[in-house]
């Protein structure tokens, strides 16, 4: 069946779905519930409406009512979604196209938010479709801001998405050129002290396939450095001093003779 002339259309409806910035879209039940599983749930013939903190339902219950009649007009505020995107999932349900937000815009915020919302109402297909895209316009970002805002997002509210957050990590390496000179970025950089500030240098000058190693600083001879001894078979063993050979098993770390300093250096 073409689905697609009853959407939003007044006449048929059964069922008002309310978006967060005051919308209504006018639906039916058969349609969206036979279609998606979230719907099916929320408001088939098994359920009930009820009151929670992500999706408050309006109308669910009539003056000493325990029931919504069925004859009325069902009315489902889900203020948590994104609107744009929201409304999207719902046009993807009838078979419509998408829509752009207010902007008229394509980006990857507009994608990311299509993504989270597809995802919550079991729309896999548009979820994963909306990924593609996110990913397509984050690695076409070239302004640090944008970057920085992608980052943000990726870390605050994708941080259960391990994949994404690997993503979100190699988009920051590979822009961390542009990212040094943002004032976002360093007042982050600031908060984590000298050494993440080193850090970032390090894999600027040397790339990002760095790892982290613990030197000890003989200050009483020649200032020469040398790495604490290994603890592991497969790391090198280097526990003397290269000029007076003096042992760093002899002292105790962090004493006058010995000084710890950490490097980031290239595995």
């Amino acid at each position: 069946m073409d689905t697609r002339q009853w959407f939003d259309e007044g006449t048929y409806s059964d069922l008002t779905v309310k978006l967060s910035d005051g919308a209504e879209i006018k639906v039916q039940k058969i349609i969206v519930c036979r279609a998606n599983e979230y719907f099916n749930k929320l408001c088939g013939p098994d359920s009930r409406f009820a009151v929670s903190s992500a999706d408050s339902i309006m109308n669910e219950y009539h003056a000493n009512s325990a029931t919504l009649q069925e004859n009325k007009q069902k009315t489902i505020e889900l203020k948590e979604d994104d609107p744009t995107a929201l409304r999207n999932v719902l046009r993807s349900i009838y078979k419509l196209p998408m829509v752009a937000d207010k902007t008229g815009k394509e980006n990857w915020r507009v994608s990311l938010n299509l993504h989270q919302t597809a995802d919550k109402y079991l729309e896999s297909n548009l979820s994963q479709a909306a990924l593609e895209n996110f990913r397509f316009h984050a690695l076409g970002a070239t302004n640090s801001d944008t970057v920085f805002d992608i980052n943000e997002a990726i870390n605050g509210e994708m941080a259960h998405d391990e994949d994404l957050v690997n993503f979100g990590e190699k988009l920051r390496k590979d822009n961390l050129g542009i990212l040094l000179k943002n004032d976002r970025y360093r007042a982050q950089l600031d908060k984590g002290g000298k050494e993440a500030v080193w850090q970032q240098l390090d894999e600027l000058i040397f790339g990002a396939d760095l790892k982290k190693k613990r030197y000890w600083l003989c200050d009483t001879h020649c200032r020469s450095m040398f790495q604490e001894p290994s603890t592991g078979a497969d790391e090198e063993t280097t526990d003397r001093c290269p000029v007076c050979k003096c042992s760093s098993r002899g002292y105790s770390y962090g004493s006058e003779q010995h000084q710890e300093r950490t490097a980031w250096l290239p595995k």
